[in-house]
C-alpha cells in the first residue's frame, strides 16, 4: 500500500532558481516527488532522478518535470534547489509518499500535451496492482494578467484528486495532485484554468507502487 504523507510549500518564484521544502512528517525511505515548471533548461539535482519531462514546441520554452528521489536522512527538515539555466518562471511543490513495506518506486509515467484551451486532458497512467497511487502535475503558459489570481483545478467526474497546489493564486500556472488507484484503473479528468487565454499545457503522471 502506498500512501500520502504530506506537501511542502508551493513556491512560484521569476529566477535561476526555486527551492523546495522537504514536506513536514517526512521519514527516511519515503519517497519525495517534486514536480516543477520552468521556463529553461532544468538540472536534475544531485541524487535525484529526472522521472519524465514535456518541453513545449513553443515560442514559450516551458517545462512540466517530475523529480523523485528516496529520502535520506539529510532531506529531513530541509529543502532542495531546484536550478534553471536562466532567470525567469519557475514554479514547483514537493510530496512525499510511504510505502508500507520498503520504499515506494515508480512503476509507469506518461506526457500529454494539449494547445490552444484552458482545460486539458490528464496524463494517463493504469494502476497494475490494488493500493498504488497517480500523481499528475500539469503547467499553464498563461495566467490571468494585473496581478488577479488564477485559479487551476484538478477535475474527475469518477473519484476526485487531491490537489495540493493552491488553487488560486496570482501568477498561478502549475497544478499538482495525487490519488489512489487500483488494479486495472486509469487515471481520468483533466485540468483547467481559470485564465482566459487559452494556451498550452504539457502534462505529467507517475504510478507509484
Amino acid at each position: 500500500t502506498v500512501s500520502f504523507v504530506a506537501a511542502g510549500n508551493y513556491r512560484i518564484n521569476v529566477s535561476t532558481s526555486c527551492p523546495l521544502s522537504t514536506p513536514t512528517g517526512t521519514v527516511v525511505g519515503d519517497l519525495l516527488v517534486a514536480s516543477t515548471m520552468s521556463r529553461s533548461v532544468t538540472f536534475t539535482p544531485t541524487g535525484w532522478t529526472n522521472q519524465v519531462q514535456r518541453v513545449e514546441s513553443s515560442s514559450t520554452s516551458q517545462a512540466t518535470t517530475i523529480f523523485t528521489k528516496v529520502a535520506e536522512a539529510g532531506d529531513l527538515g530541509s529543502s532542495t534547489t531546484f536550478i534553471q539555466s536562466s532567470s525567469n518562471r519557475f514554479l514547483g511543490q514537493m510530496l512525499s509518499f510511504r510505502k508500507s513495506t520498503g520504499s515506494p518506486s515508480v512503476l509507469s509515467t506518461a506526457t500529454s500535451l494539449q494547445t490552444n484551451n484552458t482545460t486539458h486532458d490528464l496524463a494517463v497512467v493504469t494502476g497494475t496492482a490494488d493500493n498504488q497511487m497517480a500523481v499528475v502535475a500539469g503547467s499553464f503558459v498563461f495566467a490571468d494578467s494585473g496581478g488577479a489570481s488564477t485559479t487551476i483545478s484538478i477535475n474527475d467526474s469518477f473519484v476526485g484528486w487531491v490537489q495540493t497546489t493552491t488553487a488560486s493564486v496570482s501568477e498561478n500556472r502549475l497544478g499538482v495532485g495525487y490519488r489512489a488507484i487500483n488494479d486495472g484503473v486509469a487515471v481520468t479528468g483533466n485540468m483547467e484554468t481559470s485564465s482566459s487565454i487559452s494556451s498550452q499545457s504539457p502534462q505529467l503522471a507517475i504510478l507509484l507502487g
